[in-house]
């Protein structure tokens, strides 16, 4: 499928505000965006999964329902590569999450690969691999 630019460019710049949200829901809680933003059929490989193959939402759903980030955080996206083809996409970057504590703050970092598919004109995750740097 051909996309001419300017229809190339809104799926971009949707996918880009599909991800930020994503991050966004993760870090606050936010259960109902992050319902919006992955399918149920989401798969992934994470540090959690301990390099096993987790195939659906239950476990996200479980730790995004137990979030509550009350505190100011920031999230960088370092050395993005986002790509979109039809009604597939992917985003690889090295996430740096800021977090301030009563200890003061705490950097986190991991690499990330989320695979995108677009339903009914929006974009869902439906695969990721994370790692710990």
């Amino acid at each position: 499928m051909n996309l001419d630019s300017s229809e190339s460019n809104c799926k971009l710049r949707d996918l880009d505000t599909a991800l930020i949200d994503l991050l966004h829901a993760i870090q606050k809680g936010d259960i109902k965006t992050y319902l919006d933003r992955v399918s149920d059929q989401v798969s992934c490989f994470e540090p959690e999964s301990r390099g096993h193959l987790l195939r659906g939402i239950g476990l996200h759903r479980f730790l995004v329902e137990r979030t509550s980030q009350e505190g100011e955080y920031h999230i960088e996206l370092v050395d993005p590569l986002i790509r979109v083809d039809g009604n597939m996409a992917f985003a690889a970057y090295t996430l740096l999450l800021t977090e301030m504590t009563d200890q003061g703050e705490k950097i986190h970092g991991e690499n990330v690969t989320r695979i995108f598919h677009q339903e009914e004109g929006s974009w869902k995750m439906i695969h990721f691999h994370r790692s710990f740097m």
